[in-house]
């Protein structure tokens, strides 16, 4: 007797849990097919239609999952499926969450079966992996978060297929025309039967109308960069509802070069129908071959608006008019002077007709307001201006300064002039400040915020051994945003499922290299510092004089040099192996551990080679003289002889109380879930008001993340200067301290962001050490784990957890 499983719902828009649950139902039932209903009501924008071609997408490969559209209800498909369509003496199972276990629409069904003989079962589903909400993905494609949504996708998709999911949900929503919709009144000739009532569900296919959108790929690629620069805000203002017609219009005869643009035609009184008779340079007088002034256009518009009953005639000489600005102002060549540069330097161009010239990017806009002081104090504190870089706030300074100058000599109320004084009397300040930044950077570019990051990424990110401390994600510089940061960590969480990471050890760097002293083969210490100890090598006698008394070095150092000396006939072969032996720059990048030698606990004493790296002096530019640094990186090695000289070390550091480890592997048990961390709310209190979002709602506000910022903490009236991105800060917003208490108004917003950054970096760091274990256990024990793919980073970094704040609480 056949086996049927059925799997009813609203998959708006199905995901990797419900995937999950069909092939979990059809393997735990036997089933001969498992046949999906989707139901037909559209949720936030995500159609049946959408959900069809997802799931088409997802079972492509699978022969034994057939995927039908509901009718009236995913319901009534069920027991209309048991009624007329399953085999007499059939089996059937329901497949249900757990959700939908008190959902009583069900429950007649066996009255539907039994006369037909068919045993029908109701099959509980477990939760399944990749499980998100319904509501929760239409969220992600309401926030345009492309990588959330596609991590919630089936793991057996490829990036391509992904990509083909993320254009159907977002996509086909274009690709939708409603005729009740009268936003393009030419199109009303396509409705198919327009004396009839259209019917609530009735939709258009793009296929049956004229102009298709900027944004759709059936443009050809030259039409679509036009419209994509052509200016949305300018058409919006000018013609309302047809506003993307006359844009694709205007896009496609630019293209094509055929004769005159739409625009063109226009103004010159082409066009047939509305605009037939307005000409504007008839009724500018304006002769043939000349020029058409920009100012005679905008008097033109000015004067007919002012009528209170403008005739037919006058209307549609607006319309030409307000077209024939467009022109000018958005695709007329000749109106912009040979010696303007396409980008934009803050300066006027010699010989340039504009009054004003500042870069013409609107992705780098800033949105100012200048009738008061306080309007341009909140421009200057929005976050929009203060993540952009000197040069471009000096634009925008001098763009404020240049309007509130000629409002003030402009004005001639009393009123209005002094609020203008005002006004105008704290952007020369600023200006003047940032004409004084600008000279003060040229004369010490060399040690530049920029120049000391490009410093910091080459030496510190390259550690992770003897010369510092290894990289958090937010410190990799292909890490920039809120939003990067995000990324990284679904990225990362992909490259563990498929390439084990490391354990990261919660102990002391213990590193060592083999030198020859005196002729002698003997291991050394290496701190990675300049100091001259360090760069001879450290020996066990050496220890007092570099640490002094007391400290926990002299101890940990004694201990490993007198293992591995004591050790070195029996490893001899396998250091050549490792090309140790020769060369005394090879450095093991090693972790020592006695019990709790740091923050964690272990309860037992151990050694852990990690790897190992290569130390090296380099020459940098200091502030008065060339500056020589050490870098210590990782170099590949033969792994096989790695873990040979930890077999023949192992019987001399037992003797001495310890295991010896290599790089530990983790291995991923589950997918991690992120949005269980995303969603989270959390509080930022200020003296106005407690703003409470979740977590993702603030990683997409964080446009640039301070690493490299300093600012001040004010407590007792006193200042201390802090790293934006640092403890200190995550922990005094994170107990709920009043932000405007602790911070000044220029510090506030990137106070903010390095709390956000820090959150992030401890949350989704939890959400991927649950689900990894290790032959020493669960990596959420430990410090963390060490990701090494240089298709994500060219250096090693770390993902800590909690762990970040636990470093906090460490008593060595």
């Amino acid at each position: 007797m056949s086996k049927i499983a059925l799997l009813p719902g609203g998959f708006k828009p199905p995901h990797a849990g419900h995937y999950n649950m069909a092939k979990w139902l059809s393997a735990n039932t036997n089933a001969d097919t498992t046949i999906i209903f989707v139901g037909p009501k559209e949720r936030d924008g995500i159609t049946q239609a959408m959900s069809l071609e997802l799931w088409k997408l997802y079972t492509q490969n699978d022969s034994g999952l057939e995927v039908r559209p509901a009718g009236v209800s995913p319901v009534r498909d069920v027991y209309d499926f048991i009624e007329q369509e399953a085999p007499e003496g059939s089996t059937v199972f329901l497949g249900m969450g757990e959700k939908d276990v008190s959902d009583t629409r069900f429950k007649n069904i066996p009255k539907f079966a039994e006369p037909k003989g068919i045993t029908f079962e109701t099959k509980l589903v477990p939760p399944q992996a990749g499980g998100v909400s319904g509501t929760e993905m239409r969220g992600f494609i309401k926030m345009d978060d492309k990588a959330l949504f596609q991590y919630s996708l089936p793991e057996h998709l490829s990036d391509k297929q992904k990509n083909e999911a993320w254009d159907i949900v977002t996509g086909l929503k274009e690709d939708l025309y409603d005729p009740r919709d009268k936003y393009y009144d030419f199109a009303k000739t396509n409705d198919p039967n327009p004396k009839k009532p259209v019917p609530n569900n009735y939709k258009y296919s793009r296929r049956n109308f004229p102009f298709r959108s900027m944004y759709e790929r059936d443009l050809s690629d030259k039409e679509e960069k036009i419209a994509q620069d052509l200016p949305d805000k300018e058409f919006k203002k000018r013609y309302g509802k047809d506003w993307k017609a006359v844009k694709i219009a205007t896009a496609t005869k630019m293209a094509k070069n055929e004769g005159d643009t739409y625009e063109k035609m226009a103004a010159k009184g082409k066009k047939k129908g509305n605009l037939k008779q307005g000409t504007v340079r008839k009724r500018l007088k304006i002769k043939d071959g000349e020029k058409i002034p920009l100012s005679k256009i905008t008097k033109a518009i000015s004067k007919i608006k002012k009528m209170k009953s403008p005739s037919e005639k006058n209307k549609k000489y607006l319309k030409a008019l307000n077209l024939a600005k467009t022109l000018k102002t958005t695709t007329h060549k000749e109106n912009v002077n040979e010696a303007d540069p396409k980008k934009g330097t803050g300066k006027k161009p010699k010989g340039s007709g504009r009054r004003l010239y500042t870069d013409e990017n609107p992705k780098d806009t800033v949105k100012v307001k200048f009738s008061t002081r306080q309007d341009i104090v909140d421009t200057l504190n929005k976050a929009s201006f203060k993540s952009k870089s000197h040069k471009r706030q000096s634009q925008v300074i001098n763009l404020i300064h240049q309007r509130v100058r000629a409002a003030l000599n402009r004005s001639k109320d009393p009123a209005v002039k002094k609020r203008l004084r005002s006004a105008f009397e704290y952007i020369k300040k600023r200006k003047e400040a940032s004409k004084k930044k600008t000279q003060r950077m040229k004369n010490e570019n060399t040690f530049s915020k920029g120049w000391w990051s490009n410093i910091i990424n080459e030496i510190l990110l390259t550690e992770g051994g003897a010369a510092g401390h290894m990289a958090h994600p937010f410190d990799l510089p292909n890490v920039k945003s809120g939003r990067d940061l995000k990324n990284i960590f679904m990225v990362a969480a992909t490259s563990l499922n498929t390439n084990p990471g490391s354990v990261k050890i919660d102990g002391v760097n213990a590193s060592i290299r083999l030198i020859t002293l005196d002729g002698v083969k003997q291991f050394v210490m290496d701190r990675g510092s300049k100091k001259e100890l360090d760069i001879k090598g450290i020996t066990k006698d050496d220890l007092l004089s570099r640490f002094g008394d007391g400290h926990g070095m002299v101890k940990i150092g004694g201990e490993v040099l007198d293992m591995f000396n004591t050790a070195l006939p029996q490893i001899e072969n396998d250091l050549k192996a490792l090309g140790a032996w020769e060369d005394p720059n090879i450095l093991f990048n090693m972790e020592y551990v006695s019990g709790k030698t740091n923050v964690q606990d272990y309860g037992s004493n151990f050694i852990a080679i990690h790897g190992l790296n290569k130390i090296e002096s380099k020459e940098v530019q200091g502030k008065r003289k060339m500056l020589t640094k050490r870098v210590s990186s990782e170099v590949s090695y033969n792994k096989s002889a790695l873990q040979s000289m930890l077999d023949n070390l192992s019987p001399t550091a037992k003797k001495q109380g310890f295991k010896v480890y290599g790089s530990v592997p983790t291995e991923m048990k589950k997918k991690p879930n992120f949005n269980s961390a995303l969603s989270q709310n959390y509080s930022v209190e200020s003296t106005e008001e407690v703003k409470t979002q979740p977590l993702s709602k603030w990683l997409d506000e964080v446009s640039a993340i301070p690493k490299d910022e300093f600012i001040f903490i004010t407590r007792d009236n006193t200042s201390k200067k802090v790293g934006a991105v640092s403890k200190q800060v995550y922990q005094l917003i994170l107990n709920g301290e009043n932000i405007d208490d602790l911070f000044n108004e220029n510090d506030k917003k990137k106070a903010i962001d390095g709390f956000v950054t820090y959150l992030a970096t401890e949350k989704l760091g939890d959400e991927i050490l649950k689900v990894l274990d290790s032959p020493m256990g669960s990596v959420e024990d430990h410090e963390g784990v060490v990701i090494r793919d240089e298709k994500i980073a060219s250096v090693p970094f770390k993902i800590t957890g909690k762990f970040i704040l636990g470093g906090l609480i460490s008593d060595f």
